[in-house]
C-alpha cells in the first residue's frame, strides 16, 4: 500500500464503474431528474482544475 495515493494527485480518481453505479442507482430508486440531480457537479467542474 502507497499511503494517499488514491486520495491525493492525479492517480486520485474514481473507479471506473463508480458513475455507472449511480446511473444504475437512481434509475432504480432516483426521483429527481439526472440532469437536476447532477447539475451542482457540473457548474463546480470548470473551477476544479485551475
Amino acid at each position: 500500500m502507497i499511503e494517499n495515493l488514491s486520495l491525493k494527485g492525479h492517480l486520485a480518481a474514481g473507479v471506473p464503474g463508480t458513475v455507472d453505479g449511480m446511473v444504475q442507482a437512481h434509475q432504480k430508486y432516483g426521483r429527481l431528474p439526472w440532469r437536476e440531480l447532477v447539475q451542482p457537479a457540473i457548474a463546480l467542474a470548470p473551477r476544479a482544475f485551475r
